[in-house]
């Protein structure tokens, strides 16, 4: 008898769905509506931070150390960065790669001997003064060196050059690196960790036109010796030519210099107490720390600006203009959708309640013919909420089947079920407030309502 009592209920509950087709529809759509705008918007917040945050973990930032009045310092080499400057840049933990280029330009070299010594009376043979000078150029990583190696635009008293032995200078022409290394050598042995001292045989690569002029072949032993008038504490280093190169170094009077290993250039210099400078400085961000740019910006001014960082001022440039105005701006219009998204929640929750009070108001007359065929107010009341309850469902139901058709299978998230929870409820109290007004005025008085 229960169970006939139920479906007499529901029978009626769709009758009066199909009778009242404009306000059903009506109330179906809203609910249908406002589900798929609240998970369209939830789901752009989403979007917004994956691409930011996909931005900030790939957008690569660069960093590089420099002269802050390029060509004012005097340094032919413009080795004027010192490790004082480098080494808390390192140390910070935001580098993941750093490119350094060392040099130092006081230095000859000199062919060994067959049997590897030091040639006796050379000095007296040969004439060793700044007019034919073979520089150190130091570098940590001989490959990314050759990738490096591009030509600036320099200035024409800059231009790549060099001096013959009756000092007349001749201008170099734009050639790329290439390595001809010893059998069983290659960069990998230029560049492997090694703990060089001052009593180390260096592994260097000497350019092609000072290996000609002293008959110099990969394999073979030399010297580089820093002698000059007895100013300076005179030394001597053995070194191990394990290559030859063609082409020229672009940079300042470097053009053939010396290649060694960075490690072992600082180590040959800093045990005669002389710094090597660093000719570049460069440094690549980890995308991961693109978030606290800033903190890294507040680094390299210290590093800069501290005492003894280099043999003049120094300055730096952070190529991080594009994640200021490319990430800054999108931050900046999502935390504004983050803004709204709550506020459009609320309204979408007080509008459901507001429209279903409203509604069910214009149930009056429903409500006062079920009391007058005998049902309690209670009863009639009920019945009416379900109708609406059941409508909302109906209209939530098709948005979710709405969202799941859109190609994206993050749209129909936990946030949009809870929404959806919500706007029921909301709904629900909507409705019953509207029932509870309706179903306390007297019989005769809700007959007079006009719908």
């Amino acid at each position: 008898m229960l169970k006939n009592k139920h479906i007499v209920l529901l029978q009626f509950i769709w009758r009066h769905i199909l009778r009242a087709f404009a306000k059903s529809a009506l109330m179906l759509a809203v609910a249908l509506l406002f589900l798929v705008a609240i998970s369209v918007l939830a789901e752009t917040i989403r979007q917004g931070e994956m691409e930011i945050d996909r931005l900030y973990e790939t957008m690569i930032v660069k960093a590089e150390l420099f002269e802050a009045d390029y060509g004012m310092s005097g340094y032919a080499m413009n080795d004027v960065i010192f490790r004082r400057a480098i080494d808390p840049i390192l140390a910070s933990g935001f580098v993941q790669r750093a490119y350094l280029e060392a040099g130092f330009r006081w230095t000859h070299f000199i062919a060994a001997e067959s049997d590897g010594t030091y040639p006796d009376g050379i000095r007296s043979e040969k004439e060793f003064n700044n007019w034919n000078l073979n520089p150190i150029f130091a570098v940590k990583d001989i490959d990314e060196f050759l990738v490096e190696n591009v030509n600036p635009e320099l200035s024409m008293y800059r231009r790549g050059h060099y001096y013959d032995e009756d000092r007349r200078m001749h201008y170099l022409e734009e050639m790329p690196i290439e390595i001809e290394y010893e059998e069983d050598f290659s960069s990998f042995d230029f560049n492997k960790e090694f703990s060089y001292t001052s009593d180390s045989v260096i592994p260097v690569i000497l350019p092609k036109r000072i290996a000609k002029d002293w008959g110099v072949a990969p394999g073979d032993m030399g010297y580089l010796e820093h002698n000059f008038d007895n100013s300076d504490q005179p030394w001597l280093i053995k070194v191990h030519v394990i290559g030859i190169y063609s082409g020229y170094i672009f940079r300042e009077s470097a053009w053939e210099s010396v290649i060694m290993p960075l490690d072992a250039g600082e180590a040959v210099l800093g045990a005669y107490r002389l710094p090597m400078g660093f000719i570049s400085a460069r440094f690549e961000i980890d995308p991961l720390k693109n978030r606290e740019i800033q903190d890294f910006r507040v680094i390299l001014e210290e590093a800069t600006l501290r005492q003894s960082a280099g043999r003049v001022p120094l300055s730096f440039s952070l190529t991080d203009s594009e994640l200021n105005s490319a990430i800054r701006q999108m931050e900046q219009n999502l935390a504004l959708v983050r803004l709204l998204y709550p506020v459009a929640i609320a309204i979408s929750l007080i509008i459901a309640a507001g429209f279903c009070l409203l509604l069910q108001l214009q149930n009056a007359k429903n409500a006062s013919i079920l009391r007058a065929l005998g049902m309690l107010g209670r009863q009639a009341g009920f019945l009416l909420v379900i109708e609406q309850v059941i409508i909302t469902f109906i209209g939530l139901a098709l948005g979710i089947f709405v969202l799941s058709l859109l190609k994206n299978k993050h749209i129909v998230s936990m946030d949009a079920i809870l929404f959806a929870g919500a706007y029921l409820l909301s709904s629900l109290i909507g409705g019953a407030a509207g029932a509870i007004l309706i179903i306390k005025r007297p019989v005769l008085a809700l007959l007079q309502v006009k719908e």
